[in-house]
């Protein structure tokens, strides 16, 4: 995408940018192959971010790895961006992954992400795995259809006291954001 820029400045300086992403990455695989880590780390990271995921980990781990690289604040829809990688992995295995990278964000004072407002597996895991923490603020974007399912699992969380999922309004909301951004395309939205 960024050969197909106009020449100037600006591609020169996103051409700059990829490489020093390129340098970073394979820092990040020499520091993982020094300290022993995980096969399954080091493999799928010499796939992503640079190759599209072949499964949910290599997904997340994608995520998590431009997370760093973007400044560690919002990790965007996480249960929309995993869930074309969804394979029927069990409940639990999903919520222990999502709950290690929810951690991180944490300890790196990241701020945010959303959930629905259509509602899946990853959804449900991501819910389970907020439960007790602080950090991300999970946004969870509240159709007037949601799934009773949706309603047990933010309530059970809830009771923790740690006030996640923070519960939007899904029309007021995309209401707010027309208004505040009127140029904006309704995909985006």
């Amino acid at each position: 995408r960024v050969d197909a820029l106009p020449d100037g400045d600006f591609k020169e300086s996103m051409k700059i940018l990829l490489d020093a992403i390129r340098i970073y990455h394979a820092r990040c695989l020499e520091q993982l192959g020094e300290q022993n880590a995980p096969s399954e780390i080091i493999d799928a990271l010499e796939r992503v971010p640079f190759s599209a995921p072949k499964n949910l980990y290599e997904a997340l781990l994608s995520i998590n790895f431009i997370y760093y690289v973007d400044g560690c604040d919002d990790i965007g829809p996480i249960d929309k961006n995993l869930y074309a990688y969804y394979s029927g992995e069990p409940i639990d295995e999903l919520e222990e992954l999502l709950r290690e990278f929810f951690s991180n964000v944490d300890v790196n004072n990241g701020w945010s992400g959303t959930l629905g407002p259509d509602y899946n597996e990853v959804t449900r895991a991501a819910i389970r795995a907020i439960k007790g923490g602080r950090r991300p603020n999970l946004q969870l974007l509240v159709r007037r259809d949601m799934p009773s399912w949706v309603w047990e699992e933010c309530a059970v969380s809830l009771a923790s006291s740690c006030g996640q999922p923070a519960l939007y309004n899904c029309d007021l909301y995309k209401d707010g954001l027309r208004r505040l951004m009127p140029n904006i395309p309704e995909c985006d939205i």
